[in-house]
């Protein structure tokens, strides 16, 4: 199967040409803002900057993600198991190439069913913020410097998990803890796995629970794609 990833742009250009982009643009006809001081002035041209390197693809966190995202295809395609799978991925029909291949390797955690659920919700996740934040940002006062911002979070945590999703990981939300962690999306039903000095058992269905030292189980649940 063949996958694609959808650069910022795009999924910018898909919200809005999905989203009723002429009534979008129309509710800004007529519009009067109030003056704003330099202070305010200064925020939101700061923050407008921002959005700008995002839509050219310029932003910083957005070359560095590209970056991980380019050197994790590159060690998949020098990994000789990868390379023989892809060999018979063309066997049996398939096409692209070894490079698309191993980018969907890495996106899919090696193409087992768990990495494409995990690919897909986090996807979906991603497409859903973006139209919410957009639809928020026309719908807010124009030039609003909380609109801005809340676009520039969103984009930072979608690119964060986006990343997360690439390593074969996601973010899960752990009882025990009561907080957010980082964990392999891989690990097959009735393991038990040790992972940053914590042990976490994955029950028949492929649900995560976190062992306490004293044997008690916590439920793990995902959080990509909620």
């Amino acid at each position: 199967m063949k996958l694609k990833s959808l650069s910022i742009g795009t999924i910018l250009v898909i919200t809005l040409t999905t989203a009723n982009a002429s009534d979008q643009f129309s509710t800004l006809e007529g519009v009067q803002a109030e003056a704003m001081t330099s202070a305010e002035m200064d925020s939101v041209q700061g923050k407008t900057d921002i959005f700008a390197q995002i839509m050219a693809g310029t932003d910083p966190l957005g070359q560095q993600i590209a970056q991980f995202q380019q050197n994790l295809v590159q060690q998949n395609m020098g990994d000789p198991q990868i390379q023989a799978q892809y060999q018979q991925h063309l066997a049996n029909g398939g096409g692209g190439t070894l490079a698309e291949y191993a980018y969907g390797w890495a996106a899919t955690g090696g193409y087992t069913p768990q990495g494409y659920a995990a690919y897909g919700a986090t996807s979906t996740q991603i497409a859903n913020q973006y139209h919410t934040a957009i639809q928020g940002y026309w719908d807010a006062q124009q030039g609003s410097a909380d609109a801005l911002a809340g676009l520039n979070q969103g984009y930072f945590d979608n690119q964060v998990e986006a990343g997360y999703g690439l390593g074969g990981n996601g973010t899960f939300y752990n009882s025990y803890t009561g907080s957010n962690e980082v964990l392999p999306y891989t690990w097959q039903p009735g393991t038990v796995n040790t992972y940053n000095g914590s042990n976490y058992h994955v029950d028949p269905i492929g649900t995560y629970w976190q062992i306490d030292p004293s044997g008690y189980m916590y439920g793990v649940s995902p959080t990509y794609g909620q």
